[in-house]
């Protein structure tokens, strides 16, 4: 304890004897570790890299991702009161959501022969019991789901329904599902860090000031 003692107060008596010194050391050691971050840190954004991928039930499901897409879905829901407007509307804006390149598939309704499922009593659009909400399943082409991959994918997505014009046809589109939750998620994260990054800095700054009774020496 002595030792470690008599060692901060060596390094104290040294950090106010040549205060330029001590604070020049520790600004270049910030630049350099922002400059190691910037050019070796990686960002990962897919809840798969919190798992260990070697665990044979985890490999699996990589494996059955990569061979039939991811089941994190982007589920856009249509609501309306004119069923055949928004039977219309499901099929123009599946078709115009196929194409785009962040998007594997798209189901808007069963793919069975309509035959069928009348035989068996089915409903051949993906809609509620009421009729009233219509519902496309929007696979991701990313199997990973990172969010660099999900924000264009929504984007993409979400400017595709909106230049089919649902308004004019009396729907209200809504978007629900994991790639939508994740991009919630990140966007919560950022607004509540920042502001607490703010408020964290304000109120160390002030307990400093407090302690030194003086602005200048925090």
């Amino acid at each position: 304890m002595k030792f470690i003692s008599a060692l901060l107060i060596r390094a104290a008596h040294r950090s106010v004897v040549r205060p330029k010194l001590v604070v020049g050391a520790w600004v270049a050691a910030a630049v350099i570790a922002c400059g190691l971050a910037a050019g070796l840190m990686e960002f990962r954004t897919s809840n798969l890299d919190l798992i260990d991928h070697d665990i044979p039930t985890v490999r699996r499901f990589l494996d059955f991702a990569e061979s039939f897409g991811t089941p994190n879905v982007l589920v856009v829901v249509l609501e309306g009161k004119d069923e055949k407007a928004l039977e219309a509307f499901a099929d123009r804006a599946a078709a115009a959501i196929t194409p785009l390149p962040s998007v594997r598939a798209v189901m808007e309704r069963l793919p069975l022969d309509k035959d069928l499922l009348r035989d068996l009593e089915m409903e051949e659009y993906l809609r509620s019991r009421d009729h009233g909400m219509y519902f496309l399943f929007v696979q991701p082409s990313d199997t990973r789901s990172s969010v660099e991959s999900l924000d264009p994918f929504v984007a993409a997505v979400r400017d595709a329904i909106a230049a089919a014009e649902p308004g004019k046809a009396g729907i209200h589109v809504g978007y629900t599902g994991i790639p939508q939750y994740a991009l919630d998620d990140r966007d919560v994260i950022q607004k509540d860090t920042s502001r607490l990054t703010f408020v964290s800095f304000a109120l160390v700054f002030a307990l400093f000031w407090t302690c030194f009774g003086r602005f200048r020496r925090p």
